[in-house]
Parts: structure tokens; C-alpha cells; sequence
């Protein structure tokens, strides 16, 4: 700027610093804050070529006022941050290591071999059971059992596939109460 224009924008500085930085002080938490940000617009109105503007106050306030905007998403973002950090450390607390995961995908493993491996009739009760949610009644009717034999079944079929689980990974020796690999049908 040339010595005209400092002396112009020392008097529309003086005109509006201080409705400025109450106007600032609406919109941001704090009295400081206002003063950075009424300093920064006044700095970008006095950095560009002042004969543009039609209207130098306008320009003035919606600069500030966008600068105060950027200053809250940011405090936002800022004041977000911990929390995000925090929930991805329980996301990541929360999600089972490698090794549990390995684990779960073998004890699946056996518990599918173990399925297998159970007389029809019990496999057949067993899945309407767990795969289909049918009740112990809507079973028996689908079978033609009685709902007795459905609970027998189903029971039994729980019962051995927790043995094999329990067998495979070596809680307890090798001994099955029901499937094709005891001898047993």
C-alpha cells in the first residue's frame, strides 16, 4: 500500500477493530482468539488492493467470519482426536489377537468335522436347531419325532461336539459319548 491507502486503513482499522473483535468474541471462546483472528482479517484486508472492493467492511466481517469458522471445525477436530484414538484402541482391545482368532477358526474347524461325524438323525436336529432356529417343537414336526426325542437328540449332538473341542485341544483324552468315529450310531 502506498502512504494514501496506510493512512485509509488506519482509520478503517481504528473504525471497526473493536466491533470486530466483539462480533469475534460471539462466535469463538475467547477474548484472545477474537484478537488473533480480528488481527489476521484486518491483514488480509490490508494485503490485497483495497480500490477492488465495493464494500471493504463487508469483506472485512466475512472474512473473519470464516476465519472463526475454520478456527471452531478445527478446535473441533482437535477436541475429537483423543476420542477417535481412544476408540480405536478399544476397537483394537476389543478385536480378538491372532492367536484367538487362530484359535476360534480351529475350534470351528473341529466342531464342523465333529458335526459330520454325528448320526443323521442327531445332525439333522442338531442344524434345524442351530442353523435354522426352528424350536423343539417346530423340529419334532418337521421329523416326525416327539419333541422328547428332539431334546435327546440335540443334547447328545451338543455333547459330543464339546468333547471333540474339549479332546482336540487337549483338555481331556480321547473319548467321544456319540459319533461315527467312537463306533458308536
Amino acid at each position: 500500500m502506498q502512504g494514501g491507502e496506510a493512512g485509509w486503513f488506519q482509520g478503517f482499522f481504528e473504525k471497526h477493530r473493536r466491533s470486530l473483535r466483539r462480533y469475534l468474541a460471539s462466535l469463538v471462546s475467547s477474548p484472545e482468539t477474537a484478537e488473533d483472528l480480528a488481527q489476521e482479517a484486518f491483514a488480509r484486508v490490508y494485503a490485497i488492493d483495497a480500490a477492488r472492493l465495493r464494500s471493504p467492511q463487508s469483506f472485512l466481517y466475512r472474512t473473519a467470519h470464516n476465519l472463526a469458522l475454520d478456527h471452531i471445525r478445527h478446535q473441533r477436530v482437535a477436541a475429537a482426536e483423543p476420542l477417535i484414538d481412544g476408540l480405536a484402541e478399544r476397537i483394537a482391545q476389543d478385536s480378538p489377537s491372532a492367536e484367538a482368532w487362530l484359535a476360534s477358526r480351529e475350534e470351528l474347524a473341529i466342531v464342523h468335522r465333529a458335526m459330520n461325524e454325528l448320526p443323521p438323525k442327531c445332525r439333522q436336529v442338531f442344524l434345524l436347531l442351530r442353523f435354522e432356529e426352528l424350536s423343539f417343537k417346530e423340529v419334532a414336526a418337521r421329523m416326525g419325532l416327539s419333541e422328547t426325542m428332539v431334546r435327546k437328540y440335540a443334547f447328545r449332538a451338543l455333547e459330543y461336539c464339546q468333547a471333540r473341542v474339549r479332546c482336540e485341544s487337549g483338555e481331556v483324552e480321547r473319548q467321544y459319548p456319540l459319533g461315527r468315529s467312537s463306533g458308536q450310531r
